[in-house]
């Protein structure tokens, strides 16, 4: 076991409440033509760890196909109270405020810039994060930790002593923030197979931990059959949008899911969004419950508040 010890003044709870630190709304996007904006959702609204899902109106947009854009505004109300003897850094010190970005699922990580400024700065400091990462790159996760750090020393003053004046120095984190890739329910996944024999729909389950196994095609899948004589009335039309009968394979497949997570001995951590692994079964059924304005009181008000959401949004 490691335990961090700081040897010099860094940014506490403190000195972020005096900073006055304001976090703005995530925004999405990929690229087809033009920028496509895509809906954020927030369905812990408690914000006791910052998740953020996303949503392709258009259901398009995946990882392996699209890129990703983000941006977000961020505010320091008083970015004075950094600069000082009673602050983290020389008065004559430039500071950064930066981004380090990880995703464990892909193995990669980065920082970025996002801004530099003095003790001469305006208050409020704003500004904001853009990032973009080409498809193929994102899986399960993104991580996001905002950090301010030393971007250039300054001349110590009386009573500046302990600050920290080293280049690159990481003075603190003023944000987290997980952003759901893949497996937040928002993609479902549906594959069309040619079986002669069997139904025109099944729902394919096979995981052994719904809070650990992803939601993917690996451990679940819409199957639709497309040897079946009524396979060209599951598309009767230009999109999915147009079909009665794929919404109603759609909201019974949803429903089966549910069912069976529900049986299972994990329903209750899942409900209550404990042990949930970023990406997993559980995660996605806690995002249809925390998102959705589905009632999960009985089998059948389930099955009538999925379709009545399904008509009104797929």
């Amino acid at each position: 076991m490691s335990i961090p010890i700081s040897f010099y003044p860094h940014i506490n709870e403190n000195i972020l409440n005096k900073l006055g630190v304001v976090n703005g709304e995530f925004n999405f996007y990929y690229t087809k033509n033009k920028d496509i904006l895509m809906e954020t959702k927030y369905p812990d609204e408690s914000r006791i760890r910052e998740v953020i899902y996303f949503e392709d109106s258009n259901y398009e947009w995946d990882p392996d196909s699209f890129n990703l854009k983000l941006t977000r505004p961020l505010t320091i109300s008083n970015p004075n109270f950094l600069f000082g003897s009673r602050g983290v850094a020389p008065k004559q010190s430039k500071l950064a405020i930066g981004v380090i970005w990880t995703c464990k699922a892909s193995n990669i990580r980065g920082a970025k810039i996002i801004h530099t400024f003095g003790s001469d700065e305006f208050a409020p400091l704003q500004c904001n994060l853009n990032l973009e990462f080409p498809r193929g790159v994102l899986k399960k996760e993104l991580n996001l930790e905002v950090i301010i750090y030393i971007k250039e020393p300054g001349k110590i003053t009386a009573g500046e002593e302990i600050l920290a004046n080293q280049p690159g120095l990481n003075l603190g984190i003023i944000s987290r923030s997980s952003i759901v890739i893949e497996g937040n329910g928002s993609i479902f996944p549906v594959v069309e197979v040619e079986e002669p024999n069997m139904p025109l729909w099944w729902v394919y389950c096979s995981w052994s931990d719904p809070q650990e196994d992803s939601f993917d095609e690996e451990h679940i899948k819409l199957c639709i059959n497309k040897a079946h004589k009524y396979y060209s009335q599951v598309y009767n039309g230009k999109s999915v949008k147009d079909s009665p009968l794929f919404v109603e394979i759609m909201a019974s497949a949803i429903q089966n899911i549910i069912h069976k997570v529900e049986k299972s001995s994990y329903w209750e951590n899942i409900k209550q969004n404990y042990n949930n692994s970023p990406g997993s079964i559980g995660e996605a059924i806690y995002y249809f419950m925390s998102t959705f304005d589905w009632d999960f009181s009985s089998p059948e008000l389930l099955g009538l508040t999925i379709r009545k959401y399904l008509e009104e949004n797929l």
